[in-house]
């Protein structure tokens, strides 16, 4: 069955990649529904067909997936970020480790054919870098620890009932619609477009792999309609990028003059972190290029401009 002929559930639809993904499964003809809580969704996503509902409701999903008719599942629902997960873990649990299971057994007993779950690189932590799918887990934060739960349970649900189940470790993910969230590239965005300084934690030895929105919706739709995936992909550029040289990536490309406040490593954050992603690219066109950091930075810096210039 092609996938203009699945019926598509993305849980968590309306947040940030979930937006990106369903845009680009819409204007691609694919049909999509979204079941989202809309807590931190945005209004971007451009559909109509939309459930209002939360991850930790199992009841809920189970009967979204029965009304849709669902064949294929995209859970996005998560609590996205480490300092919230280390202030409150057990609200990171139920949106995290909960959500993930109530989305797995909803397809489990309605005969879903397969579900494309997502977790982080937090659930390696402190471990070797670069991550890899066989890398030891070191989770430090809540977060981690409960994306870590997501990858074994989909595995678990992979060879215990045969569910197809396929899970993306992603890199630190940045892009259009992402004005909700307070990773480095939208946090430090909006700040300098609010004229404050942004904040640098951790003395700016830290690093992190950078990939664009647009480049995981293209490595998502290939997992939807590839055949032959397996349990585990790390999703990153393949690319370390030092914090402090962001700093510098950014005032090229924003051509702003801000001001930078230090302060010390926050609980729960790694200091390094990239993804190895030579298991990824087997699976990947071979004429597939990312699309590279000052790029994808300015694209991003267009999109936060003009939305702010709509909300004044």
């Amino acid at each position: 069955m092609s996938i203009s002929e699945q019926s598509i559930l993305v849980v968590g639809g309306a947040g940030f990649i979930g937006t990106n993904l369903v845009n680009e499964l819409n204007r691609v003809g694919t049909p999509v529904h979204v079941f989202d809580n809309l807590s931190v969704g945005t209004t971007y996503v451009n559909t109509e067909d939309v459930t209002v509902g939360d991850v930790e409701d199992f009841d809920a999903i189970k009967r979204c997936i029965e009304e849709q008719g669902t064949t294929m599942i995209v859970n996005l629902a998560a609590q996205t970020g480490v300092p919230i997960s280390v202030e409150n873990p057990m609200a990171d649990f139920r949106a995290n480790a909960l959500g993930t299971i109530n989305v797995l057994e909803a397809a489990r007993q309605t005969h879903v054919e397969s579900v494309l779950m997502v977790s982080s690189n937090a659930a390696v932590g402190a471990g070797e870098q670069p991550t890899t799918e066989r890398s030891f887990p070191s989770p430090i934060s809540p977060y981690g620890a409960h994306k870590l739960y997501t990858e074994t349970i989909s595995q678990v649900y992979r060879r215990c009932y045969g569910l197809k189940c396929t899970t993306v470790r992603l890199a630190n993910v940045f892009g259009p619609y992402s004005t909700h969230k307070s990773s480095v590239v939208s946090s430090w965005f909006k700040r300098i477009l609010d004229g404050e300084p942004i904040v640098l934690y951790g003395g700016g030895d830290s690093t992190r792999d950078f990939v664009h929105v647009e480049d995981v919706v293209r490595i998502l739709y290939r997992l939807l309609t590839a055949d032959d995936t397996e349990s585990l992909y790390s999703v990153g550029t393949g690319v370390e990028t030092g914090v402090a040289a962001l700093v510098e990536l950014i005032r090229s490309v924003t051509g702003r003059d801000f001001e930078v406040v230090h302060r010390p490593l926050r609980p729960g954050e790694i200091r390094r972190n990239f993804s190895d992603v030579t298991k990824l690219l087997k699976i990947l066109p071979d004429d597939f290029r990312f699309i590279p950091l000052t790029a994808g930075l300015s694209r991003t810096w267009d999109w936060f401009c003009e939305e702010h210039s709509v909300r004044q």
